[in-house]
């Protein structure tokens, strides 16, 4: 009987361990959101704000990367 207590307290330690590494990664995880979307967020609005001021007609000379601007391509299913 006491063999089997023995192998219930590793089996239960073992679960704390692997809980307590869970929440530590959840929590690193979590205090990485704000400031990331802070540090992406803030340039991706200059940079929409700069390019609605300085563009007169962005559709009319689209960039040679967009698919607006490439020329068409063969509709083959093949």
């Amino acid at each position: 009987m006491r063999d089997l207590d023995r192998a219930d307290l590793d089996r239960v330690l073992a679960d704390i361990v692997a809980i307590r590494s869970q929440v530590a990664a959840g929590t690193a995880f979590q205090g990485c959101g704000p400031s990331a979307l802070a540090l992406t967020g803030a340039p991706a609005l200059a940079t929409a704000s700069l390019q609605a001021l300085v563009l007169d007609d962005p559709t009319a000379r689209p960039s040679p990367f967009s698919p607006a601007g490439s020329p068409p391509r063969s509709s083959s299913w093949r």
